[in-house]
């Protein structure tokens, strides 16, 4: 480990070295056009006087020309503009014309330089086509055209000439051309354009070289059982590589875009879950499984996305709008760790967030700073490199002393081990002994876990039992009483025909007195199954009569997260939650009107499905919507779906009581529960509740 601390400062005192050696190669570079070669050819300037922009395409000429580039310049469509994207107007637009005097200058194989344009575009010198990229139309390839930087050159004759720009896109806004155009000799506009970006590509550049170096630290044999380095070298090897992506001046000379849209999205995709897997490496022990399960997250989802990218379903540029609410949600995650073992006075936590805090704020400086100031976003990433770099040498330095530290504990290990070795003779005597005695209380927790299972078990058996028997008899109940007040009506309409005709029929008497003692038999019989269920469910907790205040909503997701197993992979929920406030019910009882309905949407719904749920309010009631685009049922079924025991499911699988309970429970809130169902369209459930149940329940 010695060894390694030496190497590691001898590396530290070769830095500047290197830093150096870059320099020097990219000197020549930035100063490639001298004074002399500036008087024979000028500077290159930047195109921002003079632009005009109009939305929509030119109609052609006989000779396929578009009209717009010789007819109608100084008419009201065009419009003057200083800049040249984020242009007003865009919404469902596919074509965007841009248009450019050309000045005066003399220039060595003059050129016009183009930054990134979305997508595709053609390019005019008054009436002639000069310069074309892509297929103006739809297509997958199109992907690749932001990547791809354009230069073309101009005649020697285009002083006073216009530059028409015609632009295509497939995205719900054109961007325009993202950028300065520059006009000059092509040498001289990289040479610029190289000037600009020195620091970005300078720091791209040693990111690139760290992260190798720390390729090469992992491969010595006392290091490779950490990870850390590995991390760090690919962490810093991807933010070198999305850094030079950006704006590498090698788009301009090799016209590869789906090299560079791969260099670019690869890097960005992979470099959050580098970063915190290097945090899952050295910040500590408390909440390292959840950043590990976070890392392999974002590793999955990449993995989702390279493989739709692949087969051609979902490009990458579709993914940044999902994976930024989980980058936002992964900086949370490794800032709250950072500064969590930053208070509990951890070292490489306090290094790290101090890091993040200088890159976020040279950021915060990027995004709000004024075109014309200087980008200091790459000295951010190079100052969070330069204290990831420490963290990982502060971590090797405590390695090395828990070495020497754990050379010392052998040691006294191996005194302790004689010791030991005494005490296991011991217990290799009392072993037996030891083992009957363990066996015996583990049977007696296994009994106690059997009866516990069995409760449990009966509970929910009871909780089946008291659901299948109290609908039935309650309609048993309820016939009784219809049975017993039309006998005794029938019974009075008897005596008085018998007393009229003057006859008495002791069979009749006798029938009466049969149904009677039936009837007696009846109601001490349902009465007797009554107290039973009633008892059933107070052993399984059934009843929740307690009048409460709950957000609907909020029992919708919870109903939803009860059954989220079932349709997470065929189901797409679509929620239209209304402003709704909390009312008065039965929380628990109106959770079983959702489930039964949820559950019978889920199964109408063959294969792939959506449900929609949508609450509203209106004249003081709270409107629940579930909608299916499922089979839909049967014109001649809809009057018939609410009464007990009716069902389509077939034996076994349906019991026609879920809907009768649901039916049950909304007349409980005084509220009402419709349906409107189409065959092969679809099932719409809607359930009215009242907002002021509890006054309707006491003055009731």
């Amino acid at each position: 480990m010695c060894q390694i601390v030496m190497r590691h400062f001898a590396l530290r005192r070769k830095i500047p070295v290197v830093l150096a050696a870059i320099w020097l190669c990219l000197g020549p570079l930035s100063a490639s056009v001298s004074p002399q070669d500036e008087t024979i050819s000028p500077p290159p300037l930047k195109l921002t006087q003079g632009w005009k922009y109009r939305w929509g395409d030119s109609p052609l000429d006989g000779e396929g020309t578009p009209v717009w580039t010789y007819t109608g310049l100084d008419s009201s469509h065009w419009k003057s503009t200083g800049v040249t994207s984020g242009l007003p107007g865009y919404e469902n637009r596919r074509f965007l014309w841009l248009s450019v005097p050309l000045p005066e200058g003399i220039w060595e194989n003059p050129s016009v330089v183009l930054p990134r344009v979305i997508t595709n575009l053609e390019v005019y010198l008054d009436r002639e086509l000069i310069y074309s990229y892509g297929e103006l139309k739809p297509s997958y390839d199109n992907r690749f055209a932001a990547f791809a930087s354009h230069r073309f050159g101009l005649p020697g004759n285009f002083q006073g000439k216009r530059l028409f720009f015609r632009i295509y896109s497939t995205l719900p806004r054109i961007s325009g051309i993202q950028g300065a155009v520059y006009l000059g000799s092509f040498d001289s506009v990289l040479v610029h354009i190289i000037r600009g970006n020195i620091l970005q590509f300078f720091v791209g550049v040693f990111c690139i070289l760290i992260g190798f170096l720390s390729f090469i630290a992992f491969c010595h044999r006392s290091i490779r059982k950490t990870l850390a380095p590995l991390q760090f070298g690919f962490f810093a090897l991807l933010i070198g590589l999305a850094l030079i992506s950006i704006v590498s001046p090698g788009a301009y000379l090799i016209h590869a875009p789906k090299l560079f849209y791969y260099l670019m999205f690869i890097p960005f995709f992979l470099f959050p879950a580098a970063l915190i897997a290097f945090v899952d490496s050295v910040i500590g022990p408390g909440y390292k499984l959840f950043v590990r399960r976070l890392w392999q997250l974002h590793l999955v989802a990449v993995c989702i996305a390279f493989g739709l990218e692949f087969f051609g379903s979902i490009p990458l540029p579709a993914w940044l709008s999902h994976l930024r609410f989980l980058g936002i949600f992964e900086l949370a995650v490794v800032t709250g760790a950072s500064v969590y073992g930053a208070i509990k006075g951890k070292l490489e936590a306090k290094i790290f967030t101090s890091g993040l805090i200088i890159f976020s704020v040279f950021t915060a400086y990027d995004i709000l700073r004024k075109p014309d100031w200087p980008s200091l976003m790459p000295l951010g990433t190079f100052v969070f490199i330069m204290l990831l770099g420490n963290i990982l040498f502060h971590r090797f330095m405590e390695n090395s002393k828990s070495l020497q530290i754990y050379a010392r504990e052998l040691e006294e290990k191996s005194e302790m081990l004689e010791e030991a070795k005494e005490q296991l003779e011991e217990y290799s005597r009392t072993l037996e002994q030891r083992v009957e005695d363990r066996t015996r209380e583990l049977q007696e927790k296994q009994a106690q876990l059997v009866q516990s299972s069995k409760m449990a078990a009966l509970g929910s058996l009871v909780a089946g039992v008291a659901h299948e028997i109290n609908t039935p008899v309650g309609a048993v109940s309820s016939m009784h009483n219809t049975l017993m007040r039309a006998v005794d009506r029938l019974k009075i309409e008897m005596e008085r025909c018998l007393t009229d005709v003057r006859v008495k029929s002791e069979n009749v008497s006798s029938s009466f007195d049969v149904i009677e003692d039936a009837n007696k038999v009846i109601q001490s019989g349902t009465e007797r199954v009554t107290d039973i269920v009633r008892r059933l469910r107070s052993f399984a907790r059934l009843d929740e009569a307690e009048l409460k205040e709950a957000d609907i909503n909020e029992g919708l997701e919870d109903t939803l997260t009860m059954i989220h197993h079932e349709i997470k992979h065929n189901i797409r929920i679509i929620k239209n939650y209304g402003d709704i406030p909390k009312i008065s019910c039965f929380p628990g009882r109106l959770n079983q009107v959702f489930l039964n309905i949820l559950i019978n949407a889920k199964q109408a719904v063959s294969g792939k499905g959506e449900i929609t749920l949508t609450t509203s309010t209106k004249n003081n009631k709270v409107y629940v919507e579930i909608q299916d685009n499922g089979e839909g049922i049967p014109r001649n079924h809809l009057n018939k779906i609410f009464d007990p025991g009716f069902t389509t499911k077939g034996v076994g699988v349906g019991t026609g009581l879920g809907l009768s309970i649901c039916y049950q429970i909304i007349q409980d809130h005084h509220g009402e529960i419709m349906v409107e169902s189409e065959v092969g369209k679809g099932t719409v459930f809607t359930v009215v509740l009242p907002m002021d149940l509890e006054k309707r329940l006491e003055s009731s």
